[in-house]
């Protein structure tokens, strides 16, 4: 038996709020006694308010994006919303987080937030290449509901593990993925059975990207959202 201390250290904005799984309480550093396999989970509150850019493909928010905007919202965070055709890299200054909506037009878009200094989160297939996410291309698998988390331990994995049973709007079940072979980005989780056909994928702060070259201050993810 081995006697293991955690400590939970917030990001800027944040404090610690409680552990999970393993490790219970709001004790910071807290330590258990580890004899087999453990699985301990910091979460975090926001105390200060962080204000996103939106990105839609019309700010008369559909049901998904108005979804998306209201659990924001709920959780504390100040958001704005832009069109596509209307949104400019400029939008971004002063944000904390730049959320791009599988709404939009990709060739609206395009290469607007590649290089800014804001995280940026991207579920928009179309625009991984613009953001400079994948350097594989990207394809589609028909007939899927499982995604497959290959990387459980990372705070994006949000505690989830194993095969994870996707419930899909109007039943749909194509998966579209993108490939990254890169030794630099991180694997969340992909297509049942595959660990390249990624859904769930990032790329840390001051990490390089895709394309081998390009370096921005915020992280990125790309993100599988139907």
């Amino acid at each position: 038996n081995t006697e293991v201390v955690f400590t939970a250290n917030p990001a800027t904005g944040y404090d610690f709020n409680y552990w999970s799984s393993d490790a219970s309480g709001t004790v910071n550093p807290t330590s258990i006694v580890i004899n087999s396999e453990t699985d301990v989970n910091a979460y975090f509150e926001i105390t200060s308010p962080q204000d996103i850019l939106f990105v839609v493909g019309n700010t008369s928010l559909n049901s998904g994006d108005l979804a998306v905007y209201n659990r924001l919202i709920d959780a504390g965070y100040t958001v704005s919303t832009v069109d596509d055709s209307a949104s400019s890299t400029s939008d971004a200054n002063g944000k904390d987080l730049v959320i791009i909506s599988s709404t939009v037009n990709s060739n609206q878009v395009g290469n607007k937030f590649t290089h800014v200094d804001q995280p940026v989160l991207n579920w928009e297939e179309a625009l991984h290449d613009n953001l400079l996410l994948e350097d594989d291309g990207h394809g589609k698998d028909n007939n899927e509901d499982i995604v497959s988390i290959i990387n459980s331990g990372h705070s994006m994995a949000a505690g989830l593990s194993g095969d994870v049973a996707v419930i899909l709007n109007n039943n749909e079940s194509n998966f579209t993925y993108a490939k990254a072979t890169n030794s630099r980005v991180i694997r969340i989780a992909a297509v049942d059975g595959s660990n390249d056909k990624l859904l769930i994928f990032g790329y840390e702060a001051n990490s390089t990207l895709a394309d081998g070259s390009t370096k921005v201050n915020g992280r990125r993810v790309g993100f599988f959202f139907t």
